[in-house]
């Protein structure tokens, strides 16, 4: 009968002998000292928080630089706009001419002006 834990073909493990997994960490932390220094936290700890903060100033730089495409492109806009507006009070000024709603009138509504005798003048 097998000891339970033991699958077929495997070799039988001594409770003294460390696992593969067990190695590496006895080995990984023999190479750690037993306390990091005060000194060496600190360094770490404002390393951080110079890393941080040159994260942080890239991203502004980079809103920043949108921002910048973002308002030339209202600009353009802006100037196109003003563009046709002039050219709408131009065409607004010459289509509401006096002269030309006369001729309209004449023309198109066979409209004629009145002569003096025809206009009454109420009270």
């Amino acid at each position: 009968m097998k000891p339970e834990g033991q699958h077929k073909g495997a070799t039988p493990r001594h409770a003294d002998q460390p696992g593969p997994v067990q190695r590496m960490k006895a080995e990984f932390l023999a190479l750690m000292p037993e306390r990091i220094p005060y000194s060496a936290w600190l360094f770490m700890a404002f390393s951080l928080v110079v890393l941080f903060s040159s994260l942080l100033v890239v991203y502004a730089a980079y809103e920043s630089r949108l921002a910048y495409a973002e308002l030339r492109e209202l600009e353009q806009q802006q100037r196109y706009f003003e563009e046709e507006w002039g050219q709408l009070m131009l065409e607004r000024s010459t289509l509401s001419s006096p002269d030309r709603i006369e001729k309209l009138a004449r023309e198109s509504l066979q409209m004629k002006v009145a002569s003096p005798k025809q206009i009454q003048v109420l009270k």
